[in-house]
């Protein structure tokens, strides 16, 4: 048969393989090509029950927003089949990925530049810092974020979505949603965040080594204490898939 065909072929089963609707389709493909495979097996049956757990997770995403929705399952399960395999950094990458997904979508959703130009304050977010910096008596600045800084530019013109800081995105949520209200809860939230945008960004060249030693402890914590740990990151997850609820109406 032509090469060019079967390349074709194999790019609409990939395709079709990856709608959520055909998920018998992706399902019979998986029992055929690994009947032999013990191992495969395992990994197959764990990637179906962290799909329904996805499902579960994101059933408040609007219907009409279907390619929305299944991004969010699959990195689900991506972020998921990596926590199996001990992939730790992996793992916080595509838990960031959901995160910043639905923040992108909220915010639009959410008609964020009109409210942050209309009352800029309300969507200040503020961490008090109580700690010192590293082998001083000078103590650490508190984390501050003015989201009208970050979602206009200069000339004051909207940015993209996709261009601005994920902690400005944050911000504006944090600010509409009101889901946490205790200071240790938003400590613990916002240190969350912090170690999935840092494992995120971990590839970049430009991080320093203070940086990178910093992911690194977060990744030897999982690898230690996995189940107790990660609770903190699903449950960021589901606060944010719980709000988009509002979405609805």
């Amino acid at each position: 048969m032509n090469k060019g065909k079967l390349e074709k072929l194999i790019k609409l089963v990939k395709e079709l393989a990856e709608k959520e609707e055909l998920s018998w389709f992706r399902d019979s493909l998986e029992n055929h090509f690994s009947r032999s495979d013990k191992s495969y097996d395992f990994l197959r049956l764990q990637k179906k029950n962290f799909r329904i757990k996805g499902k579960k997770l994101y059933e408040f995403v609007s219907k009409e927003e279907r390619n929305f929705k299944e991004q969010l399952i699959k990195d689900y399960i991506e972020m998921n089949i990596f926590l199996v395999l001990g992939n730790y950094n992996r793992t916080l990458q595509f838990c960031c990925m959901q995160v910043e997904n639905i923040l992108n979508y909220y915010c639009i959703k959410s008609k964020c530049f009109e409210k942050i130009k209309n009352n800029p304050k309300k969507y200040e977010y503020r961490k008090k810092n109580n700690g010192y910096k590293k082998n001083t008596l000078e103590k650490r600045e508190d984390f501050i974020v003015t989201p009208i800084e970050h979602f206009f530019d200069s000339n004051k013109k909207e940015r993209s979505i996709k261009n601005v800081s994920i902690w400005a995105k944050y911000a504006f949520w944090f600010a509409e949603t009101q889901i946490e209200t205790e200071v240790i809860k938003k400590a613990k939230d916002h240190q969350t965040l912090s170690n999935i945008v840092n494992a995120r960004n971990s590839e970049s060249h430009r991080n320093s080594l203070e940086f990178n030693n910093s992911v690194n402890r977060v990744v030897s914590n999982l690898k230690e204490r996995q189940i107790t740990d990660f609770y903190s990151y699903n449950n960021l997850l589901y606060k944010m898939a719980s709000s988009l609820k509002q979405m609805q109406t």
